[in-house]
């Protein structure tokens, strides 16, 4: 089968065995339909001309009554898409058609060397960084110090967070009065009163857990 091609700006549409695609700068391929390809040749034979829609459906179905209405438009946007990539333009001309606007060459020479001069260029950051050794750029070197910071963040937090949990965790003190294992968590002066909260508990057998807060003891839990 035979490739044909076709230069369209700083791209080239290329057609092997009916199927067609884009080839944009840096040698990517963008499949199209076939519809798609017919319509992208039609406005290039035509270009900075309006061509009719009728024309176009022609050129990308044959017959008109075997697609939608939407079938054009849809073909429109898709190969808008890949087109504007390289500043190729099909303009829509209200109650007339469709007209592709091609970059002059000139142009796409001029851009593509800003593009190159961009891409080798670099900042003073940058070069002082080589001179002094260094083979990291500036954004990498800022986004370690970023995540070391966030990791020593880190890790303050568990051990703040362990030390709370250390310190504020409360061990009841337990004694044994008789046959009644008292475990309390009272002021020194409501220690004083543990025989009396003995008494009120009626010295039952087993293990009691009492608290107080200001004057008052509650008793919580019986075993």
């Amino acid at each position: 089968m035979e490739e044909k091609s076709f230069s369209i700006g700083a791209c080239s549409l290329v057609e092997l065995g009916g199927k067609f695609s884009i080839i944009i700068q840096g040698g990517k391929s963008l499949p199209i339909t076939s519809p798609e390809g017919e319509i992208i040749k039609k406005l290039h034979e035509h270009v900075n001309n309006v061509v009719s829609k009728e024309e176009l459906i022609v050129a990308g179905w044959g017959n008109p009554e075997t697609i939608g209405s939407n079938s054009l438009p849809v073909a429109i946007t898709n190969l808008r898409k890949v087109l504007e990539l390289e500043d190729i333009k099909i303009i829509n001309i209200p109650r007339k058609g469709y007209l592709m606007k091609v970059p002059d060459p000139e142009e796409v020479v001029e851009k593509v060397a800003a593009v190159s001069e961009l891409s080798q260029a670099t900042s003073p950051l940058e070069e002082r960084s080589k001179e002094d050794g260094s083979q990291r750029s500036i954004p990498l070197v800022f986004n370690r110090r970023v995540s070391n910071w966030s990791a020593s963040l880190i890790i303050s937090f568990c051990i703040l967070g362990f030390f709370y949990i250390s310190f504020s965790w409360v061990t009841p003190t337990c004694e044994v009065f008789d046959e009644v294992e008292v475990c309390y968590l009272l002021s020194e002066r409501q220690k004083k009163d543990i025989s009396e909260e003995l008494n009120v508990l009626g010295k039952k057998k087993g293990t009691f857990y009492v608290a107080g807060e200001g004057d008052e003891k509650r008793v919580f839990h019986h075993e």
